[in-house]
């Protein structure tokens, strides 16, 4: 499922690419689609947010580290004798989240995921730890960097509402969103592959959630990513695009006069800058 961390508009638009037409538009979406997946591999991390359930192994410890970042949780059930059937039911008191103070779904640059489970010892919770065992713990839950989003100004438009599955959603404004961007509709994500004046042709149901009717009226948001994120995407995206006009040499100019540009590296410096502070360490 794609996740562009930018939209096709904002690397069409006249401070990056300056492209009116509509030729390239699916080779620039797919150049957009391979960067954002590039980059979530340099962090080690994914920014875009998705209900998943996930296993993992006990350590015996009060602390346990997860696997990804994590949004929210939903469930998590522990198979307490190995027999594959989890049937142990944690409950919101028996667990914190840590850092205490993160907030995966706050305004854009001051989102954080959450990145550990603690046993909560401040409650009448019955559970005093993590329990060793191979795929002990079940957790389903939204994980991913964040799950911010910004309102679109726009409402859907359809009198009698949209069904699960239909994949063209009217809307106030076509102009509020941009191909390639994930809107949020209530609790479904629906990814746009177009826009025709006021009507997006959308891929329902994306990145785990449930296709659902909505009602006329309803407001949509556009899920956003961390603005050094997206800043990287554009940079990356741009430069090659534009490195096809050089014949993907590694360098441009005259070597006589000294005025050379190498192309080294796998990822723009100033890029790698800007990801860098979201660089996921081992411990």
């Amino acid at each position: 499922m794609p996740n562009l961390y930018v939209s096709l508009k904002t690397v069409k638009s006249s401070g990056l690419l300056n492209i009116s037409g509509t030729t390239d538009d699916a080779r620039l979406r797919d150049l957009i689609e391979a960067v954002s997946r590039n980059m979530d591999g340099y962090v080690g991390r994914e920014f875009f947010s998705q209900i998943r359930t996930l296993y993992f192994s006990g350590n015996g410890k009060n602390r346990m580290r997860l696997p990804l970042d994590l949004v929210s949780i939903s469930s998590l059930t522990e198979d307490t004798n190995g027999d594959d059937v989890y049937d142990n039911t944690w409950a919101s008191t028996d667990y914190e989240l840590w850092p205490y103070d993160a907030s995966p779904t706050a305004k854009i640059d001051l989102a954080r995921p959450y990145t550990a489970l603690e046993v909560n010892g401040r409650t009448t919770g019955t559970e005093t730890s993590f329990g060793k065992g191979q795929k002990r713990f079940k957790l389903t839950g939204i994980f991913g960097y964040s799950q911010s989003t910004v309102a679109s100004g726009s409402l859907i438009t359809d009198a009698a509402g949209i069904s699960a599955s239909v994949t063209t959603i009217n809307v106030t404004a076509g102009t509020d969103f941009g191909i390639g961007e994930t809107i949020l509709v209530e609790s479904e994500q629906c990814y746009i592959t177009n826009i025709v004046t006021n009507a997006l042709t959308v891929e329902r149901a994306v990145n785990g959630t449930t296709g659902a009717t909505h009602a006329n009226g309803v407001a949509i948001s556009i899920v956003r990513y961390p603005s050094p994120v997206r800043d990287a995407c554009m940079i990356e995206a741009a430069l090659l695009w534009k490195l096809k006009d050089s014949g993907f040499a590694s360098s441009v100019g005259i070597p006589e006069t000294g005025e050379v540009r190498v192309f080294g590296g796998a990822m723009h410096p100033r890029a790698r800058d800007l990801l860098n502070p979201f660089r996921k360490l081992e411990v």
